[in-house]
């Protein structure tokens, strides 16, 4: 779950999972083993921010930012992350995220994106941070990940267009484009996070990175088998805020939920 906390003139948004404050909901992170077919695709979604609103009634708090998890496919694995992942379930070998500290393996701070919309005024990314782990080390195929925001009509009503930049990295056994860890990062130095943008020995996932935009609402990727990934959102892209409204029909806040299917 994201906070946004809010004074006059700043909002921050800031990833804390799992715990919700000022009235929220939990989420929880899902694992699930697809068996793959050679006949047809296996699909899985699993989409938490739905179930919460529609079944507890209330909209999530001001400025609460709502996420859920895919879980494993083709014995892949997808974490969320957030700015205390202490707790979350990531995988064992994995020491820290791109943005994040260096904890202890399998239990990781994260860093959260963030910026300071303002009335009638332009803004970009400002704080770059982490958004969620995927694991295909053991996946026997590749996986078709999307990222989506779910709730473009109640951001439509605080900002008039928006480019949030996304991009993917893999653990990296030394410098850009060394070929993906099979072993266990750093308890010291944390995880050797690289582009994943086909350089060298580099998985091809994408370029240097791709946008969520209020037009689409989400961005997908193919990620090889074979490596621990993360989806981050680094600085820049753009939006424009045209009120600063945080009700139940009006949000600055973006919800995600992934999405996932074996190839």
């Amino acid at each position: 779950m994201v906070r946004v906390h809010r004074d006059n003139t700043r909002l921050r948004l800031l990833l804390s999972l799992p715990k919700v404050e000022h009235g929220g909901m939990n989420t929880s992170h899902t694992q699930t083993t697809v068996p793959v077919s050679k006949k047809r695709r296996r699909f899985l979604i699993v989409p938490l921010v739905f179930i919460g609103v529609a079944a507890l009634g209330p909209h999530l708090p001001i400025g609460g930012l709502s996420q859920s998890t895919a879980g494993a496919s083709a014995t892949g694995q997808i974490s969320m992350l957030g700015g205390d992942a202490r707790t979350s379930t990531i995988p064992s070998a994995l020491t820290s995220t791109v943005y994040g500290l260096v904890g202890t393996a399998g239990k990781v701070v994260a860093t959260s994106p963030s910026w300071s919309p303002m009335l009638d005024s332009a803004g970009e990314v400002t704080g770059a941070g982490d958004i969620a782990i995927v694991n295909t080390t053991s996946a026997t195929s590749s996986l078709t990940v999307t990222l989506h925001v779910v709730n473009l009509a109640a951001l439509a009503h605080d900002y008039s267009s928006f480019t949030l930049p996304v991009a993917v990295y893999y653990a990296a056994d030394g410098s850009a484009g060394s070929a993906p860890t099979t072993s266990s990062c750093s308890n010291t130095g944390g995880c050797n996070w690289q582009l994943a943008n086909g350089t060298a020995e580099a998985p091809s996932v994408a370029n240097d990175a791709s946008y969520l935009t209020n037009d689409g609402g989400s961005v997908t990727f193919q990620l090889p088998a074979g490596a621990y990934y993360e989806i981050a959102m680094p600085t820049g892209g753009s939006y424009y805020c045209v009120s600063t409204t945080t009700s139940y029909t009006a949000s600055l806040s973006p919800e995600f939920f992934v999405s996932s299917a074996s190839n």
